[in-house]
């Protein structure tokens, strides 16, 4: 893990994913790898893919209202939540705060090994 200190990143601001804030931390260690975070009007569940000495890579797919409440509910698992979706879909990577670059991905180029294990739920 890095030396980074959590300062409110990897969390990009004011980019073309709007201004996001975290709302459920799954995976904290030294930053958050592993959240759902959201804008004004978008929700997107977020896992770190890749990280360096510099920076963290984090793939990032916007969570529909029903996906989203499927997955609080239960009903879908963390895995399922970031395939199976018509969902825009964005690899960002957190060079520092207001240093991101993004990219818009199609859910064909999300890769198994950036993706949780499937069968873990959320659980409150």
């Amino acid at each position: 893990m890095s030396s980074f200190k959590w300062d409110g990143w990897p969390i990009p601001q004011k980019t073309c994913l709007g201004t996001l804030e975290l709302k459920h931390v799954f995976v904290f260690v030294d930053i958050p790898l592993f959240f759902i975070c959201r804008n004004e009007n978008k929700r997107f569940i977020a896992t770190c893919i890749e990280e360096s000495k510099t920076w963290f890579e984090f793939l990032y797919v916007e969570l529909y209202e029903t996906k989203y409440n499927m997955l609080i509910a239960g009903q879908v698992d963390f895995h399922d939540s970031f395939i199976f979706t018509e969902a825009k879909t964005y690899i960002v990577r957190a060079k520092h705060i207001n240093n991101y670059d993004i990219i818009e991905i199609t859910n064909k180029e999300i890769r198994e090994d950036w993706l949780p294990i499937s069968g873990d739920y959320y659980a409150i």
